[in-house]
């Protein structure tokens, strides 16, 4: 399980997607190959964003817009987010994705491309995600609806949704 050391509660989503790249542990320049326990803040920041379809989405325009390929990404079916691993010192703001600059996190090890258990859906190689790139791939396919912040507050989610409700 992806351990991200907040409050926030876990609900269980299920999550496939065939992975487009497989390396070897020892490719990787931003990350253990066994994984573990790693700082946010020092080298990376965790951006989250719903599990799902939008997020599946958001990967694959990413993967438009960047020909080098996607950034390191992660999604644990134990968890409702992606984690999307941008660099540290980025000023993140979008109403689509949530970004954590201090913390810890717990990375699987760099083979585990599939569940159970948290798994990368795109290794790190070289690079991290682009910030500016995943922020764009947000607003591309944004759909209207309540943003993450807004998902995460226990106020909205005693909120009425449409006028029906509240009467």
């Amino acid at each position: 399980m992806t351990h991200l050391h907040t409050a926030l509660a876990a609900t269980p989503t299920p999550l496939a997607m065939p992975p487009r790249q497989r390396i070897e542990a020892a490719q990787s320049e931003l990350v253990p190959p066994q994984g573990g326990a790693l700082i946010i803040g020092t080298a990376f920041q965790v951006v989250l964003t719903k599990a799902g379809e939008f997020s599946r989405a958001v990967l694959e325009r990413v993967e438009q817009l960047q020909p080098a390929g996607a950034g390191p990404v992660l999604a644990d079916p134990e968890q409702p987010f992606w984690f999307w691993l941008i660099p540290a010192g980025v000023r993140w703001s979008h109403p689509n994705g949530f970004c954590y600059r201090r913390g810890g996190i717990e990375l699987p090890s760099l083979g585990r491309t599939q569940p159970p258990g948290a798994y990368w859906v795109r290794a790190p190689r070289a690079h991290w995600m682009g910030a500016l790139t995943l922020a764009t791939a947000l607003d591309d396919i944004a759909r209207p609806s309540r943003p993450l912040p807004a998902l995460l507050s226990p106020r909205a989610a005693a909120a009425p949704t449409t006028a029906g409700e509240a009467q």
